[in-house]
């Protein structure tokens, strides 16, 4: 095992890769802070779940959402339209990409956690991980607007319709009912 291998390895990159990079942005945001983000929303999503009653493997939940980009530190930011299209192809490539990032760690701990990255939208941990990667995709795009950036409309509201639909499957109606109360005309950022 060569864990000071993986330090140094690729998945530093992460750090450096720009999200929404075909697109003008007021404020660019890198692969790793849109990470960060998924993960927090995932722990508030996930003890929500747990709160009523829904068994979720937090740790399961934490370990998919920290990974689930991983890749792009070395694919950089794919954007949606090909990973739509080429889902098939892209997974395979980027299951491939992910085995080199994890290549040198200890065995256990890299079969994990190529499992964690390649079922990282599964059961009911990765419908977490999905809808918190949709929630901060869409915040992104809010706050490019509220910025001026006009362009994120229609990538705000493509964001929100999935947002609404995975609320609903999850059943998370008080949370559904929030974002249906959001007006993008209203919102104040606290200082």
């Amino acid at each position: 095992m060569s864990f000071i291998k993986f330090l140094f390895g690729s998945n530093r990159r992460i750090s450096r890769v720009i999200r929404f990079s075909t697109r003008p942005r007021v404020v660019d945001e890198t692969v790793s802070t849109h990470s960060y983000y998924v993960v927090l929303y995932s722990l508030i999503i996930s003890k929500m779940l747990i709160n009523r009653g829904v068994k979720v493997n937090v740790e399961k939940t934490m370990t998919r959402a920290i990974l689930h980009d991983l890749d792009e530190s070395v694919s950089g930011d794919i954007i949606r339209t090909f990973r739509e299209r080429l889902s098939d192809e892209l997974e395979k490539l980027c299951y491939e990409v992910m085995r080199g990032i994890l290549q040198g760690l200890d065995k256990k701990i890299y079969e994990e956690l190529l499992l964690n990255w390649s079922q990282k939208f599964n059961d009911i941990e990765g419908k977490i991980v999905n809808l918190c990667d949709n929630i901060s995709g869409w915040a992104y795009s809010e706050e490019q607007i509220q910025m001026g950036n006009q362009i994120f409309i229609s990538i705000a509201n493509h964001y929100y319709e999935r947002i609404i639909k995975q609320l609903n499957e999850l059943k998370l109606t008080e949370l559904e009912s929030d974002f249906k109360k959001y007006d993008r005309e209203k919102i104040a950022y606290a200082n």
